[in-house]
């Protein structure tokens, strides 16, 4: 519907339609008004302006438009009546006479005064302005404010007109919201967050002053919006926002860049200490738990920084350097935050180029499993083999893991290359198996982001299903981090299908990390691997002895098998089967070597094996040749073991085989007399304190029988008459528990070496009472 509404003095219309004002057109015929010719007086002539703008407004009184007509002072003079019914919907109050620009809030009455002056002087000005309603609403309007001159020229009077533009600058300051902010955390944008670093450097360069700036990367974001779902995304992404904004200062600033990705503009930082403080607050304040629904989400925040303008003029070197720091960052084990160093350059493009040769040895193919043996060292056969990963470069020939490192800290080639290497062992061992090689078990690397996926142990079993390999002949080696980090219930669940259907696993790098040893209990464990950085000095270093000791011992007790890797020597060999560690691995017994060569390797440890002396009808264990080369058993070599305590009885054993002897164990003196004529001559290590059948009723007996074999008896009580009533009832000697190794093999060797076979007329040993 259109209004058309006639204006004095003249034959011409103004139009409103659809309630939107033409502005030009309104100013145009309002500047045409007629006005008389200036008055002799003020007095005059204000009443003269009064009397025509009233005439004026009564014409414009259908107008819905807020139109007001202003003296040269922006003064009041009248509202026209549509201008009147909106200022009375808004419990607004407005009279001739009141000050118009009064009308507007903060700024906009500034320009409001403004506005009426220009028009005073002859010029229309148009502006936005806000104001503050009296029911505590913000409304804006859209005004324009013209001179209205008289018959003769002059400028007589100024009107503004006011259209509210309240739903439509809403709408519109939403659109620049929403184009300048992240919708999910509410936070600025990457747009927003570039111009206020332009800013930040503008405002730095001028003072001149210095600022950081810090970029955070959500480690595992992806893995907790896959397995979880958008909610739990959502929930995350709320709470990092929150935690951001509750740390920052007044001057700091903090915008969403990615999906995974933060950055924080840091005001009044004065060097690289003030920062890394502050981002070390900030990390610890971050990577406190997060819950969602009662489940705790595994999600790391690692941290990157630089400095302006130390560490780059502008934006783009700014950024670029704390995204360098950010990577080395991420490339440290426990991901703690770092500020940019001029050597980082180099250390990422050492990186890339890791990335690029793995990425190619990939893509060509290059990538091949190297196989060393493991072996055990009671006895010094074959236990099993590790697969190592090599790569083949066009120039350089066979390379190793560590030219490509970079890659196994990224996600994506980590499980690209775990894949390749599991497929390429999976094809040998069939080959293998094929051929009737007994090569024990094969272990292979899991890579840790492998567990992410959720289907890890699904996928793996299916593998050997298809390649018709028994489970058992498979070893899984995995890290201590994978039962810290990230996915840890994708981890337990997988490693106990895989136990469960007979794949071993083993505890690789074990006491590098920073495991609880209550996940030896927690998980399915078969085999620790004591890491090599405690094997290659342990001559020297009585930190890594006990470090050794105690890995052994804990292995013992749990009763999963220990293996030591890097054995690079006779003497690390010897000191190791000294304290009972099962099996090793290192250059000693022979380097890592292509598919091809596992066939002799394993016909090596067989001959080794056939070479050696065994014990018929006894049962013992073959005796153990030191690797140097062969050793002699000792003549008459024969130890029998009497104890009813499993561990002493098993440990002992383990011990004298290493030594060379040949062993064989009871739990009980029952059990010993019962066989004992079935026996090869030997020496006894005797518990003179066991359940049933005691160790002193084993002597009577052994005298009884008129056998002179040597009687050593063990026992923790060094009291007198323990030793007097040992020595009374026949024993050769008597040693403490706990026994010194070298001595108790100097005993043995005297005592064997005085050993009357069976059936020869004994003669009472009756050396000195020995207290060790």
């Amino acid at each position: 519907m259109m209004t058309r509404m006639p204006l004095t003095g003249r034959r011409g219309w103004s139009s409103r339609a659809s309630g939107r004002w033409n502005a030009a057109k309104g100013r145009a015929s309002l500047e045409r008004c007629p006005v008389a010719a200036r008055a002799p007086t003020e007095a005059a002539a204000d009443a003269e302006r009064l009397e025509q703008s009233g005439s004026l407004c009564t014409l414009l009184d259908a107008s819905g438009e807020w139109i007001s007509i202003l003296d040269l002072q922006g003064r009041i003079l009248s509202i026209n009546e549509g201008g009147r019914k909106a200022l009375l919907r808004k419990n607004i109050s407005c009279r001739p006479g009141d000050d118009w620009a009064a009308f507007w809030a903060g700024e906009a009455r500034t320009e409001a005064g403004d506005a009426v002056r220009s028009a005073a002087a002859g010029k229309s000005v148009r502006l936005i302005a806000r104001r503050l309603d009296p029911d505590g609403t913000v409304s804006w309007w859209d005004i324009v404010v013209s001179p209205m001159r008289g018959a003769d020229g002059a400028k007589a009077c100024v009107a503004a007109m006011a259209r509210e533009v309240t739903d439509q600058k809403v709408a519109e300051e939403r659109l620049r919201w929403a184009a300048n902010h992240d919708p999910l955390t509410m936070l600025p944008n990457r747009m927003f967050f570039q111009r206020q670093l332009d800013e930040a450097i503008a405002k730095a360069a001028a003072s001149p002053g210095s600022f950081g700036l810090l970029l955070l990367d959500l480690d595992g974001f992806n893995w907790v919006d896959e397995t979880i779902g958008i909610e739990a995304e959502k929930a995350l992404m709320g709470e990092i926002a929150s935690r951001l904004g509750a740390g920052i200062r007044r001057d700091d600033f903090v915008a969403r860049l990615g999906d995974n990705e933060f950055a924080l503009i840091l005001g009044s930082i004065v060097g690289e200490e003030d920062l890394t403080a502050v981002a070390e607050a900030i990390s610890d304040r971050l990577n406190a738990p997060f819950f969602c629904d009662s489940r705790r989400l595994e999600c790391q925040i690692v941290m990157g920084g630089s400095i302006f303008p130390q560490h780059g003029p502008g934006r783009l070197e700014l950024m670029k350097n704390a995204r360098i720091a950010l990577k080395a960052a991420k490339a440290t084990e426990r991901g703690n935050p770092r500020i940019f160093e001029a050597a980082m350059r180099s250390e990422a493009q050492c990186r890339n180029s890791m990335l690029s040769l793995a990425e190619y040895a990939l893509r060509e193919n290059r990538m091949e499993p190297y196989y060393q043996p493991k072996v055990d060292l009671r006895n010094g056969t074959l236990y099993g083999f590790e697969a190592l990963l090599r790569w083949r470069h066009p120039r350089l020939g066979t390379q190793l893991p560590d030219t490509i490192k970079a890659a196994f800290q990224d996600d994506r080639l980590a499980v690209a290359i775990s894949d390749r290497m599991i497929e390429l062992v999976l094809r040998d061992m069939r080959r293998w198996i094929d051929r009737g090689l007994a090569f024990g078990h094969v272990a292979v690397n899991a890579a840790a982001a492998e567990f992410k996926r959720g289907d890890f142990a699904e996928r793996l079993l299916a593998q050997l299903d298809a390649a018709g390999i028994p489970p058992a002949l498979l070893q899984l080696e995995v890290t201590e981090s994978v039962f810290l980090g990230r996915g840890s219930e994708h981890v337990v669940q997988a490693l106990k299908t895989m136990s469960a259907a007979g794949i071993q696993i083993a505890l690789d790098d074990f006491g590098t990390g920073f495991a609880s040893l209550s996940h030896l209990k927690q998980f399915p464990v078969n085999t620790l691997k004591i890491d090599r950085s405690f094997v290659r000095d342990l001559h020297e270093d009585t930190g890594d002895e006990a470090i050794v000791r105690a890995i052994v011992g804990l292995g013992r007790s749990l009763g999963v098998s220990v293996v030591a890797e890097g054995i690079e020597t006779p003497a690390q060999s010897a000191y190791l089967r000294k304290h009972l560690c099962a099996y090793g691995q290192g250059y000693l017994f022979g380097a890592a070597e292509a598919a091809g060569s596992v066939p002799a390797i394993i016909e090596k440890f067989d001959r080794r094996a056939r070479a050696q002396p065994r014990i018929a009808a006894t049962g013992a264990l073959p005796v153990s040749a030191p690797m140097g080369g062969p050793a002699r058993a000792p003549e008459h070599g024969n130890i029998y073991i009497v104890d009813d305590d499993c561990e002493v009885r098993n440990s002992t054993r383990f011990l004298l085989e290493t030594m060379g002897y040949r062993c064989r164990t009871f739990a009980s003196g029952a059990d010993f007399l019962r066989v004992l004529f079935q026996l090869q001559p030997g020496c006894i290590l005797l518990d003179v304190r066991m359940a049933g059948l005691s160790g002193f009723q084993v002597l009577r007996e052994l005298k009884w029988m008129n056998l002179a074999w040597p009687v050593i008896v063990i026992t923790g009580d060094l009291s007198g008459s323990t030793g007097a009533s040992a020595m009374a009832a026949g024993a050769y000697a008597l040693v403490a528990k706990p026994f010194d190794e070298v001595e108790l093999q100097g005993i043995l060797a005297r005592a064997l070496q005085a050993l009357i076979p069976i059936g020869v007329a004994p003669t009472r040993l009756t050396p000195p009472f020995i207290d060790l």
